[in-house]
């Protein structure tokens, strides 16, 4: 299963999926994307972001979904490798960078 690598506007990863599922750079489960779409939901079922290209993004104005549905841990994904710096990108409306660490410090 190959891996897709994930980076905030500034061009600095932060997340990767693989599968179904996304990780912060450690291998820390962050969430899935349950609808076989690109919105992504935490590991508590509520939005995290949304994938576009290789960019993780968190828009403020997506609509409610309803609930996902729960999704079993999934096994660490093994070591993904460090990818290229791709760049910056602009923003697109009504988009915010997703703060990895602060998600992870909520978690504790």
């Amino acid at each position: 299963m190959s891996v897709q690598y994930l980076f905030n506007s500034y061009g600095d990863w932060i997340a990767f999926r693989k599968g179904e599922f996304v990780f912060d750079t450690d291998g820390n489960w962050l969430g899935w994307l349950p609808w076989g779409d690109l919105e992504i939901v935490d590991v508590s079922g509520e939005y995290l972001g949304t994938i576009e290209s290789d960019r993780l993004y968190r828009f403020k104005n997506r609509p409610y979904r309803g609930y996902p549905g729960h999704s079993d841990s999934p096994d660490y994904p093994g070591y993904p490798g460090y990818p290229d710096h791709p760049g910056c990108s602009l923003l697109p409306s009504f988009a915010e960078d997703i703060n990895i660490a602060k998600l992870e410090r909520s978690k504790r």
